[in-house]
């Protein structure tokens, strides 16, 4: 029955998106797509589980699924609309857009999610709607997103057709300006998870030069204290401490001409990196992750190092 109910909702999607890109449509929606990316990972540990997941298929069947598990491939596929498309019947309606995107190691045979998205313009403010769909899970969620004009505040709702309340969470935030002249203004952002029972708050204070911000995280599991501060327009460095436990983890970003880096060190544990570099036909991503000893010592035969490939068509 949830297969039946998965493909229901796959080809009904598909129609969608077939109609307004129809010619008469032509005018009203840009695509986007498809964006093809590719990992390349060890082969020999892509091979050994994915044929012995498979032990009953043949030598070529397990060759080809082999090679796609190494290149783990994923293809998306965008649609939007250019102006209002009902500015008749709801004016406020601005924009709309969905995507379908594919991933091999999540479903092989059908899309693994299905995006949309609908921008209305209120008296209030934004108003901005997600709708998804997870074909494998079976499960709906729908974002729900209101900002103030002047982006004093904010108020989301995620709603969940797998959460026991149909609502899952409850999130909200709200600036208030200060006149102290180290920092410039104070964010505020309560959250409730409705399924898990768990309240939590950030506290964002911002300097008045605005290029430093102090990030307190307060949760009933992990609280943190972050410190974000931009050296140039390029570099920027963020510690972050976990309260209870006093283990520090350093955060440095680096802007580049062409892609950027991202660098996360926690000195007991591991040293991640993340090149990516854009070129006109899609970008190269690179991540390197290298686990430590106790001693604080990296462990090199443990490292690992995948890099994926995208390519816009």
């Amino acid at each position: 029955m949830h297969s039946k109910n998965a493909a229901m909702n796959v080809r009904a999607a598909w129609l969608w998106l077939s109609i307004i890109t129809l010619p008469s449509a032509a005018k009203l929606f840009e695509t986007s797509g498809p964006v093809l990316s590719i990992n390349l990972k060890d082969p020999l540990k892509a091979s050994e589980s994915l044929l012995s997941s498979s032990p009953s298929s043949t030598p070529d069947e397990k060759g080809a699924v082999a090679t796609l598990s190494w290149l783990n491939p994923a293809i998306l596929w965008t649609v939007r609309s250019t102006r209002p498309p009902l500015p008749e019947m709801i004016p406020s309606l601005r924009s709309v857009s969905g995507a379908v995107g594919y991933r091999f190691d999540d479903i092989r045979d059908m899309p693994s999610y299905i995006d949309s998205e609908a921008y209305f313009l209120t008296r209030a403010g934004p108003l901005n709607i997600y709708p998804n769909y997870e074909v494998k899970s079976g499960r709906t969620n729908v974002d729900i997103t209101l900002t103030d004009k002047r982006n004093r505040w904010y108020g989301s709702a995620k709603l969940s057709s797998k959460a026991k309340r149909v609502v899952e969470s409850l999130r909200c935030s709200f600036v208030t300006p200060y006149s102290i002249s180290a920092m410039a203004s104070l964010t505020v952002e309560p959250s409730y998870n409705l399924d898990r029972n768990e309240p939590s708050v950030r506290f964002i204070a911002n300097s008045a030069s605005g290029l430093t911000q102090a990030v307190l995280c307060w949760d009933l599991k992990d609280p943190t204290l972050k410190l974000v501060h931009a050296m140039d327009k390029r570099n920027t460095l963020s510690p972050e401490i976990s309260l209870p436990t006093g283990k520090i983890t350093f955060n440095w970003d680096i802007e580049l001409d062409s892609g950027s880096i991202r660098a996360r060190v926690d000195p007991s544990s591991f040293i991640q990196v993340k090149w990516t570099d854009q070129t006109h036909s899609g970008k190269w991503v690179t991540d390197f992750s290298l686990p430590m000893e106790g001693s604080g010592r990296p462990v090199a035969a443990a490292a690992d190092i995948r890099v994926r490939r995208q390519f816009v068509f």
